[in-house]
């Protein structure tokens, strides 16, 4: 089963066993899935979920993040971070009991707005740009050693071509000769994201600001007086 789809059981269970009549859920991205937004917000309940950057999954937050516009940050620029709000279409969830009695799941369109934190740490950025390096070390070596039937974290930047035995040209994909390189392109595309994340909540935060050397982040829910502190960067 998938992470994302054992929220709602849990949730339920929790709130039964404890007598809890609103939760705010704390995740990180394997939560992080439409359908339990959609379930939470229709429920009364709140989130706060680390959200995918890259990719598909990231598209719509990559023009903010390399905007640099709205950035804000700290004395030494050791760290920064940007707040925006996000229009977006939901569902308003509702269940009904069939004529077997199963539950029904009904949904109704609606437009919703959260928050999305944009943050990037410097000291994070300079360790992924390490971590990078020595991954495209080891798959150098592992290419020429053809050395790569174990999957480690260099496989990340490690690709196949066809190639010409005798010479290394490249070939079209109707040879058969294969040859493994370094993907120094992924590598590349990797690089744009030291280290940014972000976090995204259907609360309405009216403060947002880092707690200095402990990478602390705290979102205050002025209406109910709620406050969540949890550890930043998330991953």
């Amino acid at each position: 089963m998938s992470d994302s789809d054992t929220l709602k059981e849990n949730l339920d269970g929790f709130k039964k066993e404890y007598g809890v009549a609103r939760t705010v859920v704390v995740a990180d991205k394997g939560m992080n899935c439409s359908h339990n937004i959609d379930l939470l917000c229709s429920q009364g309940d709140g989130y706060v979920f680390s959200q995918v950057l890259k990719g598909t999954k990231g598209k719509r937050y990559q023009k903010e993040l390399f905007d640099p516009e709205g950035w804000m940050q700290n004395k030494d620029g050791s760290y920064k971070w940007k707040l925006i709000t996000e229009d977006y279409k939901g569902h308003d969830i509702s269940f009904e009991i069939g004529e077997n009695g199963e539950r029904i799941e009904t949904k109704k369109a609606v437009k919703r707005q959260r928050k999305i934190l944009l943050y990037w740490s410097k000291a994070d950025a300079e360790m992924a740009a390490k971590k990078r390096e020595e991954k495209l070390r080891r798959a150098e070596k592992s290419t020429k050693n053809n050395a790569y039937g174990i999957p480690h974290g260099k496989d990340r930047y490690v690709k196949e071509e066809t190639v010409m035995k005798e010479t290394g040209e490249v070939l079209g994909k109707e040879q058969v000769a294969k040859a493994t390189v370094v993907d120094k392109e992924k590598a590349e595309k990797d690089a744009k994201y030291d280290r940014y994340f972000a976090i995204i909540t259907g609360l309405n935060p009216c403060k947002a600001f880092h707690l200095g050397q402990c990478k602390d982040f705290l979102i205050c829910n002025c209406k109910t007086q709620v406050r969540f502190h949890f550890p930043l960067p998330f991953t």
